[in-house]
Order: structure tokens, then C-alpha cells, then sequence
């Protein structure tokens, strides 16, 4: 698996967080 750099990282995780929230991904 490729270095998320901190951006991505912290994209990735607000996609995590919406996922959990909402239960489907964000279109």
C-alpha cells in the first residue's frame, strides 16, 4: 500500500467518519 500523504490522510478519514455516520459512502 502506497504513503498517504497527510492530506490524504485526513480526506480518508472524513470519508471514514461520513461512511459511519450516514452508512453509505458520499456521492
Amino acid at each position: 500500500m502506497q504513503q498517504l500523504t497527510p492530506r490524504q490522510q485526513q480526506i480518508l478519514e472524513m470519508i471514514q467518519d461520513f461512511i459511519a455516520e450516514h452508512g453509505l459512502p458520499p456521492t
